[in-house]
């Protein structure tokens, strides 16, 4: 790049309407400057005069930006002064412009743009039934047992809303939103537990002691946020639980409205005599995999859609 490039490149460090007016000037007291340090100092001179150019820019050029700066606001204000409808309405337009923006931008980065609160969201996809008026059904229990022991590619998971009285902590017993889960829940979505463990596969034994897992909201509001409520007993629907973790858990797959979670094992001899309704909501983990179908003739086809 030349010595002349060089100069306009720095002189750009001026607003734009005093380099309009002084630059030619500027740049013709720089050479002279400059030829008349070169011919005293040689090579050192000539880097003097590009020191003190450049000194003089950056002493200058946020002086006179802020001038500008300056100029331009009380112009401004004379201008709304004469016009105040007319500059009320184009505030009142600026605002409602950045704020529809704004929303807009909030709406997409929820849906589209923020990373989902799974490990690996891609191998994750969500398993209805279908059948002829309901392309969304949920899964009852025979027909989760059989679509989960049957799979050879993917790991399932279900839950199931309801509410239960929870009695302990602070205050008196209150009814709030729940859901039974599979003990592979939390694992099949890759979420990991705040305080505390997992439900397990020793959870699910017959006669193993009923635990449960409480909202990370739930724990500050009744519990005070206390940590040692971990394996401690809290009472649900009348039955003693044993507190296994606290966590937050909000996804389009588990509703932030749930205050507790205890799990469920509809097991095999007991789910697929008893007539159960489709109720269960069902994901699963399957590395690569997006689309398939499952079923027997008898049964409503399985539909599985990606990504969660």
């Amino acid at each position: 790049m030349s010595s002349r490039r060089w100069f306009r490149a720095l002189l750009r460090l001026l607003p734009f309407d005093f380099r309009a007016d002084y630059g030619e000037e500027l740049e013709r007291v720089f050479r002279e400057d400059w030829h008349d340090r070169a011919r005293a100092r040689g090579r050192i001179g000539a880097a003097g005069a590009w020191a003190a150019l450049v000194g003089t820019l950056l002493a200058v050029g946020p002086r006179e930006h802020a001038v500008q700066l300056w100029q331009d606001v009380r112009y401004a204000v004379r201008a709304i002064r004469r016009q105040p409808g007319f500059a009320t309405v184009a505030i009142l337009t600026l605002s409602l412009g950045i704020g529809a923006n704004t929303a807009i931008f909030g709406l997409v980065h929820a849906v589209v743009l923020r990373p989902l609160p799974y490990e690996r969201p891609g191998e994750l996809v969500a398993v209805w039934n279908t059948w002829t008026g309901n392309q969304a059904g949920g899964l009852s229990d025979p027909e989760f047992l059989d679509y989960s022991e049957n799979s050879r590619t993917v790991t399932m998971a279900a839950m199931a809303s309801t509410s239960a009285n929870v009695s302990g902590g602070t205050g008196d017993a209150e009814r709030v939103p729940a859901a039974f889960m599979t003990v592979n829940g939390l694992d099949v979505l890759g979420m990991n537990v705040r305080l505390g463990r997992e439900f397990g596969r020793d959870d699910e034994r017959r006669g193993h002691e009923p635990v449960v897992l409480l909202s990370d909201r739930l724990w500050r509001r009744r519990f005070a946020a206390n940590p040692a409520i971990v394996g401690s007993a809290v009472v649900i629907d009348g039955a003693a639980h044993r507190v296994a973790s606290c966590r937050r858990i909000s996804s389009r797959w588990i509703s932030s409205r749930i205050h507790l979670w205890t799990w469920c094992c509809p097991w095999s001899s007991i789910a697929r005599r008893r007539g159960t309704s489709e109720a269960a909501t069902t994901c699963a983990r399957s590395a690569g995999w997006r689309r398939a179908s499952r079923g027997k003739p008898h049964r409503p086809r399985c539909r599985i859609s990606s990504p969660l």
